[in-house]
């Protein structure tokens, strides 16, 4: 009598979630919970609450164990990466706030300030080696210079001295 639920746990994983259905032989499967991945491990008591047999209960046991291993990659949120486009604009609306917080603290009093300087310098000190060493694109300052039209080596460039 220790077996009193009827029929047997499947469980179905899909793109986002784990869905967890009640199968009875001859009759439709009836879906009890749809749980997305990142919340699988958390909710562990409610989907077991839900599923009393001793069948049901190794069964997810044994999935339970085995779930973190399986899906590591889907619980870690994927980082979204800007487009070339997107980083200009970025780049332009960094200097622009950069520029307007230098106008309201000149002397770089306020403390928070002071650290987006550092921060930013240290962003900067990661950044510079993508655009201007050959193991990145290997991009000199020059080369945006010339080929934007910008500082002393674009202004040369406009006066119709070509190098």
């Amino acid at each position: 009598m220790e077996d009193v639920e009827k029929g047997w746990l499947w469980i179905r994983e899909l793109k986002n979630s784990v869905c967890f259905y009640r199968v009875v032989f001859g009759e439709k499967r009836e879906r009890v919970l749809a749980v997305p991945y990142t919340e699988v491990m958390a909710r562990q008591r409610e989907i077991r609450n839900h599923f009393k047999s001793l069948k049901s209960a190794a069964k997810l046991n044994k999935y339970f164990s085995t779930f973190e291993f399986r899906h590591k990659e889907k619980l870690v949120d994927k980082k979204a990466y800007l487009t070339p486009a997107q980083i200009i604009e970025n780049m332009v609306l960094i200097e622009e706030s950069l520029a307007e917080l230098v106008k309201a603290d000149p002397k770089c009093k306020k403390p928070e300030n002071r650290q987006a300087g550092y921060e930013t310098w240290r962003q900067w000190s990661k950044i510079r080696p993508y655009l201007n060493t050959l193991g990145g694109w290997n991009i000199k300052e020059s080369d945006s210079q010339k080929a934007l039209g910008w500082g002393t080596a674009g202004r040369r460039n406009q006066g119709g001295q070509e190098t």
